[in-house]
């Protein structure tokens, strides 16, 4: 009558593959060697072997709005979570040639897979412009710093 009940974890794995036995640890017993857990370099290196025109780092293309649903089973295949996926699309996303990708007349964006998605629109393309433009070196958008005078003083100003 007894029945065995499963043993609740609060904490998800983090990865799929399991640690190989090697024998000759402390005092003769056997331990687990350390995998080398997934990393964003390792969801690259998939993404590149299923769509290496898409995943080019020197010459990216645009990528289709809501692209990390298509990107987050793999991800997990890896061991990987949305946060991760999430990092991975923004570094990815705000480098300098996706953002110029962006800007070229009739771009066109792409599923993680490479088929094509849709048109970008004006809107993704100013926004590509700003945040260029916030890059140039003497643009005068970022705002102006205070001084250590001017920080002083407005401190004792109440």
């Amino acid at each position: 009558m007894t029945e065995e009940r499963p043993i609740l974890r609060l904490k998800r794995p983090r990865s799929t593959q399991r640690a190989p036995i090697v024998s000759g640890g402390r005092r003769g017993r056997p331990t687990a060697v350390p995998i080398r857990p997934a990393t964003e370099d390792d969801l690259l290196a998939d993404l590149q072997a299923a769509a290496p025109a898409v995943w080019d780092p020197e010459k990216p293309v645009p990528l289709a709005v809501g692209v990390h649903t298509q990107i987050n089973p793999v991800a997990e295949n890896r061991g990987l979570s949305r946060r991760r996926v999430r990092r991975f699309l923004a570094r990815w996303t705000s480098r300098e040639a996706y953002l110029q990708a962006l800007l070229e007349p009739g771009a066109q964006r792409r599923n993680a897979d490479g088929t094509p998605a849709e048109p970008v629109l004006e809107r993704h393309r100013e926004r590509a412009r700003q945040r260029l433009a916030r890059r140039q070196p003497g643009c005068g958008s970022a705002p102006a710093r205070r001084s250590p005078q001017q920080d002083s003083t407005r401190r004792h100003a109440g």
